[in-house]
């Protein structure tokens, strides 16, 4: 359950996500789902409108002796939507939606070519979820056809700019993973102890339903397994980016979140802060593949907090697949 999100993943989504479409006109008519584009030295490895990969075709993607990449842009560069450019196909696995990718990349500025960012410096590479929700259509694109390896030029607007209508922004990533999560928990099943919420799973999709009867309202972190992980199994720690499905109730049993209803895992950042202090208690240490039921009390959660819908101090009931750490 995410708190906030890290200065770097801020970063990342101000590229990744900018724009994604949610219903509206003006949406819309920012960020226009790109098309495979041809034109101006481009090629099917190029998506966006014309005139924004003619732009990345002229970019130009240097490396240093570690491999670092500088792009050299020309200033002030101006981006109608979102396009992408692969520079070069890697060699390795091919990447497939609902995969996570594991990444490497600098942010430079169209306004002055200035590097903005680098997890290269921070020494954090990234993961994202290739999936056609969570990511701009012209990334989703590029990503979903590339492979381990591949260099890829991204481009959205700038919305930090406000001196320069339709400044660009530019991330320059390598893929240096690929992982497959997976659908649901899988191991053994385990008996819960008495008083804790009853779960069940739905038999087609294992989205889970809570019943919170006759258990009473604790007031510490409760962490119950209810999947257990192959022993075998990654085990999640401080520092990972964790895969999960997760569905959350308030302790009177009404849902105020699920990536189950989304049909789409979520993905964060698994670090002391980005979330919620009974997630990264409870969470720590359990192994891909596990089931855990979490009821967290309020200080342990959001405290005093309105979170609509969320009331304030609330007890949360949380069911948690772990799916995949990178």
């Amino acid at each position: 359950m995410k708190k906030h999100l890290p200065i770097a993943a801020v970063a990342a989504a101000t590229l990744v996500l900018a724009g994604c479409a949610s219903g509206s006109d003006d949406d819309a008519s920012e960020s226009p789902t790109p098309t495979t584009s041809a034109g101006a030295g481009g090629d099917a490895t190029d998506f966006g409108a014309a005139e924004d990969v003619a732009m990345l075709d002229e970019i130009t993607w240097e490396e240093d002796d570690e491999g670092i990449p500088t792009l050299t842009v020309a200033t002030p560069s101006t981006v109608s939507g979102t396009a992408t450019r692969i520079v070069e196909d890697g060699d390795g696995a091919a990447v497939e939606s609902g995969q996570v990718v594991t990444v490497n990349y600098t942010i430079t500025s169209g306004t002055d070519g200035s590097q903005l960012f680098s997890t290269y410096e921070s020494e954090a590479p990234e993961s994202l979820l290739v999936s056609e929700t969570s990511l701009e259509p012209a990334l989703y694109n590029a990503l979903a056809g590339s492979s381990v390896g591949s260099d890829v030029i991204f481009a959205t607007i700038d919305q930090t700019a406000t001196d320069t209508p339709n400044a660009a922004i530019f991330m320059a990533m390598t893929i240096t993973d690929v992982i497959d999560p997976l659908d649901r928990a899988e191991g053994e099943a385990v008996d819960p102890a008495e008083g804790v919420p009853s779960v069940t799973l739905d038999e087609e999709t294992g989205a889970p339903s809570v019943e919170i009867g006759d258990a009473e309202m604790p007031t510490e972190l409760v962490v119950q397994q209810l999947i257990e992980g192959p022993a075998d199994g990654e085990v999640v720690e401080l520092g990972d980016t964790v895969v999960a499905h997760y569905t959350g109730w308030i302790w009177d049993g009404e849902k105020f979140d699920s990536s189950w209803d989304r049909s789409e895992p979520s993905l964060f950042a698994f670090q002391e802060g980005q979330l919620i202090q009974g997630w990264t208690d409870g969470l720590a240490g359990q192994t891909v593949g596990s089931q855990v039921l979490l009821v967290v009390p309020p200080e342990l959660g959001y405290g005093e907090q309105d979170r609509d819908p969320i009331p304030p101090g609330s007890t949360l009931v949380f069911v948690v697949d772990i799916l995949a750490v990178a």
